[in-house]
Formats: C-alpha cells, structure tokens, sequence
C-alpha cells in the first residue's frame, strides 16, 4: 500500500490504510492470555474514524484476556493485502457508547428483511442479557502490506 498525506485515527493512518478498515468488518483478534502466549479470535469490527471497536461476550477468553492486558493487535486481510493495527483497549459495558458500537456492528451485519432497530431501552436489555460488552481499541501504529 501506498502512503497517503490524509491520515486518521488521530495520524496513525494514511488515507488508503482508514479506507482499508472502513471497507472491512472482520479481522483477528490478537490478545495476551495468562501465560503470556498469545490468543487470536475472528471479530466483527467497526471503525469510526478514530477508534475500532469490536463487540464479544464477557465471559469470553478475548474479553478477559484484554482485560488484563489491554495492549492488542486487530489484522484484517483480503487476498494478499493486509492490515494490522496495535492499540490500547478499553471497555464499554453499559451506556451511550456500548449503544452505538452495537448499533453500527448491526448495521454491518443488517440484511433489509431483518427487524426494526430496537430502542436504546430494548437494545440495552437485549446486550445485557446476552452479556455482550464492547472492546474500543484507541490506535497507536498501523503496518500494511
């Protein structure tokens, strides 16, 4: 890939590298486990500009694993392309954040037949009882090839 003047992410990305990961909604999940070896998980994940986010459940070897060590990989690959970008994770359990991750990861998944949008209240009670959380990966660096 070449190396645009445009970046995102607060600079982290060029240009070719944002419209890479906005063009994409899987990737793998690389995290930390116990021992210290590493863990990799496929995730569906949205990026708004600045941040990815990726949405897993709590009780998930991923969610526990960023945790505890919230320095984490994503790499997302098409063919021979590839991007992987490393940041620092943080957790959104509940609230206006957790929302609207949840409600733009659905957007990518959304078939035209599906059901309305539930409402904020509708939503919230559906992600808790799923204990679904949402992991945001403030990026840091970005290598692509």
């Amino acid at each position: 890939m070449t190396v645009e003047p445009a970046g995102d992410a607060g600079g982290v990305l060029n240009g070719e590298q944002a419209a890479f990961l906005r063009e994409h909604r899987l990737g793998v999940l690389g995290t930390g486990r116990r021992d210290g070896s590493p863990a990799l998980a496929t995730v569906l994940y949205d990026f708004d500009g600045r941040d990815v986010v990726a949405s897993m459940l709590a009780a998930s070897a991923k969610w526990r694993n960023a945790q505890r060590q919230p320095r984490v990989a994503l790499a997302v690959l098409e063919g021979r392309a590839q991007l992987v970008v490393y940041g620092a994770s943080r957790a959104e359990v509940r609230g206006d954040g957790r929302r609207e991750a949840m409600r733009r990861l659905r957007a990518k998944q959304r078939r035209r037949d599906e059901t309305p949008e539930p409402t904020d209240a509708e939503l919230d009670a559906a992600l808790d009882a799923e204990g679904r959380v949402v992991l945001r990966i403030t990026l840091e660096r970005a290598i692509s090839a």
